[in-house]
């Protein structure tokens, strides 16, 4: 998977520390900035919130996170065809997904990025994917549970 945040390790490591400070003090300001208004916090719309790619009541700056993501994937000729289209798809869906109820990601920034992520997962170039049963068996588990966040992390972030 391409660098689609690129040059915010910073904000990734303070949006770390906040989520593992706060995730079980949901009556701070620091919580309900994550959280959304909605359960439970999402350390996606920390990091967009921190990096400008929010308006500063949380909700998406479609231009912002167009301009960042192509900082990255643009760079990167195996995925820069394709990843437009799914970010415009996934900008739309978000906005249809706030009269649904979500229990994973539930924030404007975590919508947008299972969307894009899974987006991006499934339709990924035939010069990326790794061809094995683990990884087919995965493809079908992600295609069979439309709202579970696709596995794009070498390793899941310790966040406890």
């Amino acid at each position: 998977m391409p660098n689609i945040l690129p040059n915010l390790d910073s904000t990734w490591e303070k949006c770390f520390e906040t989520f593992k400070q706060f995730k079980d003090k949901p009556e701070t300001k620091e919580y309900k900035e994550m959280a959304h208004g909605k359960e439970p916090p999402c350390l996606f719309q920390c990091i967009f919130m921190q990096s400008g790619l929010t308006t500063s009541d949380g909700k998406l700056n479609e231009d912002a996170i167009t301009k960042k993501m192509s900082e990255g994937i643009n760079n990167d000729e195996k995925w820069k065809s394709i990843w437009q289209n799914s970010l415009n798809k996934c900008f739309d869906d978000v906005k249809q997904e706030d009269k649904k109820q979500i229990l994973i990601m539930n924030t404007p920034a975590g919508r947008l990025m299972k969307c894009f992520l899974r987006d991006m997962y499934m339709s990924c170039p035939k010069n990326v994917w790794v061809e094995s049963s683990e990884c087919l068996n995965m493809k079908d588990l992600v295609q069979k549970c439309p709202e579970m966040p696709p596995p794009v992390f070498k390793s899941p972030p310790k966040l406890i």
